[in-house]
């Protein structure tokens, strides 16, 4: 199963259209997850939320290069 998912997402990531992922926590499990998303072909992170704003904004920098760069605060 794995090979077909891997092949699946190579081919969005060649026809320019990865799965879009959100993230709710940016803390210890999230971060991990962020990171791992990042280094999948086929899928880019389009949003990460947190209530630590400051975390929130720490998290793309676990992120390849072409990762989520907008930071946008909102109150809880």
């Amino acid at each position: 199963m794995y090979g077909i998912m891997k092949r699946q997402l190579e081919v969005r990531a060649q026809d320019g259209n990865p799965i879009r992922v959100g993230f709710v926590g940016a803390g210890r499990m999230g971060s991990g997850a962020i990171c791992q998303s990042g280094l999948m072909s086929g899928m880019t992170t389009s949003i990460i939320a947190d209530l630590d704003a400051e975390r929130a904004a720490r998290a793309p920098s676990r992120l390849p290069a072409g990762g989520t760069r907008q930071l946008v605060e909102m109150e809880a």
